[in-house]
């Protein structure tokens, strides 16, 4: 039976003030089993899009997830496993003044604030609809006691 996630706050990326400019909040499970969430808070449309920091890895020069490659149990090709966002990286990188190398790498690395860095710049490339189809939809107030916990009023 897999167990449910409780979820530790690790971070603000966004604005100190979030609840006016917009927070980026990270979040890794305290059990292990679940990868990092990023949830990133826009203020003026009241939209949080939520989002799994999955760890990618390199595989044939593109990205898969992680550990998939020395997967035997795979039902089809690694190279069907590629991630959707990978034809849109050079784009992606371009559009965040770095390398398409180095944005690979960010995908990769270990540190999930890292990661967060990588998609956010996807989500803001690709649209964050592409990240989570289901943005929640928050009242002033309702943000607040969302995310008031996080961050100093």
């Amino acid at each position: 039976m897999t167990r449910q996630p409780k979820w530790k706050f690790i971070a603000n990326l966004g604005d100190m003030n979030p609840l006016e400019h917009g927070g980026y909040f990270i979040f890794e499970d305290e059990t292990g089993v679940y990868e990092p969430e990023g949830e990133l808070y826009f203020p003026d449309s009241g939209e949080a899009y939520r989002f799994i920091l999955e760890r990618m890895e390199i595989w044939g020069g593109h990205l898969i997830m992680f550990g998939f490659s020395a997967r035997e149990d795979l039902p089809h090709p690694i190279s069907s496993y590629i991630e959707w966002f990978d034809s849109h990286l050079e784009g992606v990188a371009s559009f965040g003044g770095i390398s398409t190398d180095e944005l690979a790498h960010m995908f990769t690395s270990f540190d999930p604030t890292v990661r967060a860095h990588a998609y956010r710049m996807l989500g803001e490339y690709c649209g964050f609809i592409n990240l989570d189809e289901y943005p929640l939809e928050l009242s002033k107030s309702e943000a607040k006691k969302r995310y008031g916990q996080y961050v100093s009023l």
